[in-house]
């Protein structure tokens, strides 16, 4: 019995203390697809919202992808909207991490031949989802495998260190591509609370080191990119987590390192 009631504790307390994270989207960083929150219950539904800089929404904009990636799957997202709202939902049924996917273009791509390619922005959700009371273990220490895992955007950032093992001082390698190549040369952005903002640029394999990330909260990792007369961005969006705390009850800097 007491170790039960500890182990509810203590999920209790790690899923308070990550809503208590800033939550708000750093300023002068708008994702064209939004979640109700990173931080979800197993079984309760996540709202997705989708807003482009043209102005289509789910019901009109072209989707070129929409899946989850949970632990050893991947699931197709139901891209019709609820009713007469303007969100759709997804529902991770374990407790976990999770990873949404959304590729997305301006609705005069619909018609196309080649529309898959022509997806301009490509958005990647980290989720942690805490399990129901009483329901099956969590599994945040075997992370997920499909984070770290190529998910062949048009425009991808590709984390090479699960973002939700990260604490604040920690580094975060990324790899860009476009069309699945490796690009050299490129200026990836995190943008994170009270306009904390880390630059890099990527090595010759497509590699780019984030050093440092400064602070928790709401983070978005960002790639842009002009091509043949296409405006392309991709986002990966996170929430880092709090510092740890030492056995003195300070808090520990850099503590995935």
């Amino acid at each position: 019995m007491f170790q039960l009631v500890s182990f509810r504790r203590a999920t209790i307390m790690a899923l308070v203390g990550w809503l208590a994270l800033p939550a708000v989207v750093p300023a002068g960083v708008e994702p064209v697809l939004k979640a109700s929150s990173l931080t979800a219950v197993a079984g309760e539904p996540i709202r997705l919202t989708l807003k482009l800089p043209t102005g289509e929404s789910w019901a009109d904009a072209h989707i070129g992808r929409a899946v989850i990636r949970t632990h050893g799957r991947q699931d197709q997202i139901n891209t019709k909207p609820v009713g007469d709202a303007d969100y759709v939902e997804v529902t991770v049924p374990k407790p976990g991490l999770a990873l949404i996917i959304v590729d997305v273009g301006p609705a005069s791509q619909k018609a196309r031949k080649d529309a898959w390619p022509r997806t301009t922005h490509c958005t990647k959700l980290v989720v942690r989802v805490a399990p129901k009371e009483g329901g099956p273990k969590p599994s945040w220490r075997t992370s997920n495998p499909g984070i770290t895992a190529k998910a062949g955007n048009e425009l991808e950032v590709l984390p090479y260190i699960d973002p939700s093992t990260l604490r604040p001082g920690d580094d975060l390698p990324v790899r860009v591509y476009y069309e699945g190549a490796k690009q050299p040369g490129e200026t990836v952005t995190a943008y994170g609370p009270k306009g904390a903002k880390v630059t890099a640029v990527s090595d010759s394999v497509g590699i780019a080191t984030l050093m440092d990330i400064p602070t928790a909260g709401r983070w978005v990792v960002r790639y842009e990119k002009t091509r043949n007369g296409m405006d392309y961005v991709a986002d990966l969006v996170f929430d880092l987590a709090a510092p740890k705390a030492t056995a003195d009850g300070k808090a520990q800097k850099g503590a995935g390192k």
